[in-house]
Parts: structure tokens; C-alpha cells; sequence
């Protein structure tokens, strides 16, 4: 392969992550609510809340707090979660090998499945069995993941 493609590939490849982060990070301060008040609940004092919008940098600009929250992420530091107060890291490292190890079984059911199922659609387009494939198919792209 040519290294001039590769690289090209690699800079459009970090332009689309960084545009995919600015337009989750800007759906996400479109959510209705702040999120210091939902930290500390509806009973929570002004005082309070205005005390930790400052801890958590919600009074900056919003380009602000993007760029905070970028050189977190290139760093590792993915925040605190708002259910357990810990950070976010070593929770994430923690259930990575579970969710790796079900990702991949997951991949190899699938296409120990969909192979032999597409060659015999393949060989016997129109009959029973490429319709009842066909149909099979189909109704597991529409289930929803959750």
C-alpha cells in the first residue's frame, strides 16, 4: 500500500472523530437541565449547585468545555460517572474484556450462521430455502440490539 494513502486515510479518519465528538458533545448540552442540579437532586441549594457548576467547568463557554473535555479524553481522564462518583477509566477498562469477549463470540455465531446461509441463497436463488433465508435475515437486521 502506498504510505502518502495511509496517512491521508489516518489524518481523515481523526477529522471524523473530532467531528463526531463536537456533534455528541453539542447534542448533549442541547439536553434539557442542569446537570449540577441533577448531580446534587431538586432539593439541592443554590449555593450548592452553583459551587459545583464551577467544580465541573459548566460555566465555561461551551468551546471552552469542549476543549477541556477533549484533552481529558486524548490523556485517558474520561471523567467522573454521575451514578458512582468514580472515574470513568478504570470502569471502562474493567468491562472491556466481557464486552470484547462477547462482541467476538457474537461474531463468530454470525458468521458461522450468514456464510453457509448466503452460499445456499447463492446456489438456489428464488427456492424455499433462499426466501425463508431471505425472510430470517431480515427480521434479525430489524431486532433492535438492546
Amino acid at each position: 500500500m502506498n504510505v502518502r494513502y495511509i496517512i491521508q486515510r489516518l489524518l481523515l479518519t481523526v477529522v471524523v472523530l473530532l467531528g463526531v465528538t463536537f456533534a455528541v458533545f453539542s447534542i448533549i448540552q442541547l439536553v434539557p437541565g442542569d446537570p449540577a442540579r441533577v448531580i446534587l437532586g431538586v432539593q439541592a441549594n443554590e449555593q450548592n449547585v452553583a459551587a459545583l457548576r464551577e467544580r465541573l467547568g459548566l460555566n465555561e463557554p461551551f468551546l471552552v468545555q469542549y476543549g477541556t473535555w477533549l484533552r481529558g479524553v486524548i490523556r485517558g481522564d474520561f471523567g467522573e460517572s454521575l451514578i458512582t462518583g468514580q472515574p470513568v477509566g478504570p470502569q471502562l477498562a474493567q468491562r472491556l474484556p466481557a464486552t470484547l469477549q462477547l462482541t467476538l463470540f457474537a461474531l463468530l455465531i454470525g458468521i458461522l450462521i450468514a456464510f453457509p446461509a448466503g452460499i445456499i441463497s447463492a446456489l438456489k436463488p428464488g427456492s424455499r430455502t433462499d426466501v425463508f433465508t431471505s425472510v430470517v435475515s431480515q427480521i434479525g437486521v430489524t431486532i433492535p440490539d438492546f
